[in-house]
């Protein structure tokens, strides 16, 4: 049976185990406000993500979120106990055993180690990178960009805010905002010789990791390859400063292709979906939950 925990139990075992900072109880306090802490039999401090629509319970992990953390020693034999009938999330790894009725798909990111020499990062460069980067200096980084800046650029410049629905276009900004007030990251924009700001992105410090979170492009940045030169210069400025630069997202083959150019390397993830009900029910459920 569940009981309810505390959260600032969850909050301590955050700190004590390093989670990243997508786990923090402010992050998610802002990205899912309805969130628990639950005990289940012998396991004590689980995530909880539960809601209830058309008479239906579903846990889905927040919103911007990569994977949950705190249930590697969780037993998977307990998951359909655990969880309700309609579930997805994401772990960082996959368990040995997974019940029957539950689908699991591999995801990927990249992230590049910057424990090496920049000069020697930079050799594991494709070649269409470095002869981009050869003009880098005819572009210049722009810093202290007030966030009503950043957002208008987003949603002028990113499809995927363009079309995202007002509540969590909301739930965006006050995450970016609780990042910039903690002192958590920072937007980074490349302007070309007249000043025209051409690529811009939020970076999040995250214990070993500095995540390119999200960001955009102008149609004239794109042509000029400034989103590229974007990477170069925070990679050149958060080297010797964090371990990884993590490009965060990244399904897409497309920008995933891109990110492996810098010499990144792909970093697996698992999404495990349960929605255990009959067809056609469950095509139903799938295509309006969108899982």
């Amino acid at each position: 049976m569940r009981s309810i925990a505390r959260k600032e139990d969850w909050e301590e075992m955050h700190s004590t185990m390093n989670y990243t900072i997508f786990m923090n109880s402010k992050v998610l306090d802002i990205l899912e406000p309805t969130w628990s802490v639950t005990n289940f039999g012998q396991h004590s401090c689980l995530l909880f993500f539960c809601k209830k629509k058309y008479g239906f319970s579903y846990f889905l992990q927040p919103f911007l979120t990569r994977v949950l953390e705190g249930y590697d020693q969780f037993d998977t034999t307990k998951w359909n106990d655990f969880f309700p009938k309609i579930c997805q999330f994401q772990l960082s790894y996959c368990p040995y055993s997974i019940p029957d009725n539950w689908e699991v798909k591999v995801m990927k990111y990249q992230r590049v180690t910057l424990d090496i020499p920049l000069d020697k990062l930079e050799k594991n460069f494709s070649v269409n990178i470095r002869r981009i980067l050869k003009k880098k200096d005819l572009f210049s980084v722009r810093k202290n960009i007030p966030l009503p800046e950043y957002f208008d650029f987003l949603m002028k410049h990113n499809k995927f805010f363009s079309k995202m629905n007002t509540e969590l276009f909301l739930k965006f900004k006050k995450l970016i905002e609780y990042f910039d007030s903690s002192g958590l990251g920072e937007v980074l924009a490349i302007s070309d010789e007249s000043h025209n700001c051409l690529a811009m992105s939020f970076f999040v410090f995250d214990t070993q990791s500095v995540i390119d979170f999200k960001g955009g492009v102008s149609e004239e940045g794109r042509k000029q390859g400034a989103m590229i030169i974007l990477h170069f210069k925070a990679l050149s400025k958060y080297h010797g400063r964090f371990k990884y630069y993590d490009f965060y997202g990244a399904n897409s083959s497309k920008r995933a292709s891109l990110n492996l150019k810098f010499g990144s390397e792909n970093i697996e993830y698992f999404q495990f979906t349960r929605i255990d009900y009959p067809q056609p029910l469950k095509y139903l459920i799938r295509k309006v939950g969108s899982l």
